[in-house]
């Protein structure tokens, strides 16, 4: 399988290195035709200048990277995930390569968008310092539903699946290197639906039970805090609006009567 590692990870020697390597290695040793690109190392502006309507011409190493995405059966994408976004190198080089009549087009009529990049999967590996069920439920899980369904779904890209180092500010040395030996499974996999899922559902069960009590105390507190803050909140707006006026005379009674089922 011929498949694309993309790092968007700016600093060098960072833990999304590591992973990318990882998964180069794992991949590399089961024969598959590997291509790892830094974004770092790429020589190009990361602002659109003029916007789509006035796009400037692309820089080689540009060019180079559309000739790859064509070249690549499955993509890799490894990033941090950043403001619950993507960094600015990640999002510059989609900015710059993603280009309407490269990567989709678009119509004046349903379905409106037209991928052209289908018949390839994606990978996303990224790093997130907030436990898992404190970016659902209080960030919406930003970075993954952008970075699927607005950018790599958007333009064809199926399926699209993930692993990520959750808490990764905390992690410890054994989180941190049991979760390279899974991406350099999936790196020998490259990117076979069928054995990505097993593996991914075997990931997402195997964790340390003290792991995860720690993430319930944090996720807990957090949850604690946000209650208090909704209640005064609350609070303050029946301060401001005062009583709430009836409609008519008799109707706060009416309603105040207890209902009958």
């Amino acid at each position: 399988m011929r498949i694309l590692v993309l790092n968007a990870h700016p600093d060098f020697g960072s833990f999304c290195d590591h992973i990318a390597d990882a998964y180069v290695v794992g991949a590399t040793l089961s024969g598959h035709q590997v291509e790892a690109v830094a974004l770092r190392d790429l020589r190009f502006d990361l602002v659109l200048r003029g916007g789509y309507a006035h796009a400037g011409p692309l820089e080689p190493d540009l060019i180079e990277q559309q000739r790859l995405l064509t070249w690549c059966e499955h993509l890799v994408v490894v990033s941090p995930n950043w403001w619950w976004s993507a960094p600015a190198l990640l999002k510059g080089y989609i900015d710059r390569v993603f280009l309407p009549g490269f990567a989709m087009r678009y119509h004046a009529r349903f379905p409106y968008v037209e991928p052209l990049l289908r018949g390839r999967s994606a990978r996303v590996l990224y790093t997130q310092n907030a436990p898992r069920l404190a970016g659902v439920l209080f960030r919406g899980d930003l970075f993954w539903h952008w970075i699927k369904r607005a950018v790599l779904r958007h333009c064809g890209f199926s399926p699209v699946r993930r692993m990520v180092l959750y808490d990764a500010r905390h992690a410890s040395d054994h989180d941190r290197n049991r979760f390279l030996d899974d991406v350099r499974d999936l790196g020998r996999l490259g990117g076979t639906p069928r054995a990505e899922r097993r593996l991914t559902r075997a990931y997402r069960r195997r964790a340390p039970r003290e792991e995860l009590s720690s993430r319930t105390r944090v996720i807990g507190s957090e949850v604690l805090s946000w209650c208090h803050s909704m209640t005064r909140s609350a609070s303050a707006m029946r301060a401001v609006a005062g009583p709430i006026p009836a409609s008519r005379p008799g109707s706060a009674r009416r309603w105040a009567r207890p209902t009958r089922w």
